[in-house]
């Protein structure tokens, strides 16, 4: 636990520096996700139960992902209304799961509301909804798994909306498994597609240049340069 809680604490001091050099939304954002982490590392710390901290993971994990589509999203300008909603949802976010450290109950209502909010408004606004009829396959897989993240997290903000406090059991198992597993995952295998891919066709490259060498020194420094810079 302390170890979390300093590696969140430094993190925020980092996403810190990148708002004072870069004050945009989407670093703003980010930098909110970092606090939220930090904040729920220190209750945890201080002995708070994980269904009360546990909500503070979730934004955490929201808004850094929502940050980063943000920032990818400045390719299509948004317009002032769109910019205002998506700060509002990101607002009632963490209203909410300050509320939820106090009541539990209102306060998880509050971060279904925003959950769905953010899910919609991505589902509405984010690149990927454009790039779901791409011509090129891998675009349109990094957008199907984009836009099933945001599914999952529309599934898990109607939990917390419907129910509430939610202490433990198959519910309340349900909703971290939406947020954790389905909305992480999916951004996962989304995001670093296209970066696998490339470091796939990089090695397969690798492995065609050294074939052409005999000398096993010569096959040695080549891969090590190339690992370097790749």
């Amino acid at each position: 636990m302390v170890l979390m809680t300093l590696a969140s604490a430094g993190m925020l001091a980092i996403l810190g520096v990148m708002v004072r050099r870069e004050p945009h939304p989407h670093t703003i954002i980010l930098a909110l996700g970092g606090l939220a982490w930090a904040i729920g590392n220190g209750l945890w710390l201080f002995g708070l139960p994980l269904f009360r901290v546990v909500l503070w993971w979730i934004a955490f994990l929201t808004l850094t992902i929502a940050g980063e589509r943000l920032e990818l999203n400045r390719v299509f300008p948004l317009t002032l209304r769109q910019r205002l909603l998506y700060q509002g949802w990101v607002l009632i976010l963490l209203l909410g799961t300050g509320i939820a450290t106090f009541d539990l109950g209102t306060g998880s209502r509050l971060v279904g509301v925003a959950l769905l909010g953010l899910a919609f408004w991505l589902l509405r606004f984010d690149l990927a909804r454009r790039n779901l009829r791409h011509p090129q396959p891998l675009p349109r897989y990094i957008a199907l798994c984009l836009c099933s993240g945001y599914l999952w997290l529309a599934l898990a903000g109607g939990i917390f909306l419907y129910q509430g406090a939610l202490y433990a059991g198959p519910v309340y198992d349900a909703a971290l498994h939406a947020v954790f597993v389905g909305f992480v995952f999916s951004m996962i295998f989304g995001q670093f597609g296209k970066s696998l891919l490339s470091k796939i066709k990089s090695n397969l490259f690798l492995s065609f240049i050294l074939s052409s060498f005999k000398t096993q020194p010569v096959k040695i420094v080549l891969s090590f340069e190339f690992s370097r810079r790749f």
